[in-house]
């Protein structure tokens, strides 16, 4: 059930994403409300801080390197976490980061120099889709 919430979670934010370049800081609120209460429900106790590690360092180099991605990337990163724990919200990411840079590379071929911008969470959310659903 939490796989079929969290990938209609992620297909808001991501519609959001894609078409005004920014997420709803209520959504990204809602998500972490409801992340943290699926972690007291679950009673993983301290564990949680580590289920958080990956999006919190994703923050922090958000913060270090403001244009490459999107704060509200992070805290999805957070999100995730909280919901599925450390090792699967690394997998995801390591995922979701690499498809990206691969549908990059190859619009950028073919442009001279110019910047494009590329929403990360729609990324994000085919991975979960795929880790998660395809799973069956």
């Amino acid at each position: 059930m939490k796989d079929v919430l969290l990938s209609g979670y992620l297909a808001v934010l991501s519609f959001q994403d894609i078409k005004q370049k920014k997420v709803s800081l209520w959504l990204l609120l809602a998500g972490v409300i409801g992340g943290v209460c699926y972690a007291i429900v679950q009673q993983r106790g301290f564990r949680v801080l580590g289920d958080i590690l990956p999006g919190t360092l994703m923050c922090m180099m958000i913060l270090l390197a403001p244009k490459a991605l999107g704060i509200g990337d992070g805290i999805v990163g957070v999100i995730y976490g909280l919901f599925y724990g450390w090792r699967s919200t690394c997998v995801c990411l390591m995922l979701a980061f690499g498809l990206t840079v691969i549908v990059g590379v190859t619009l950028c071929i073919g442009r001279s120099g110019r910047r494009i911008q590329i929403p990360f969470i729609p990324f994000l959310m085919a991975v979960h889709v795929g880790m998660y659903l395809g799973k069956g």
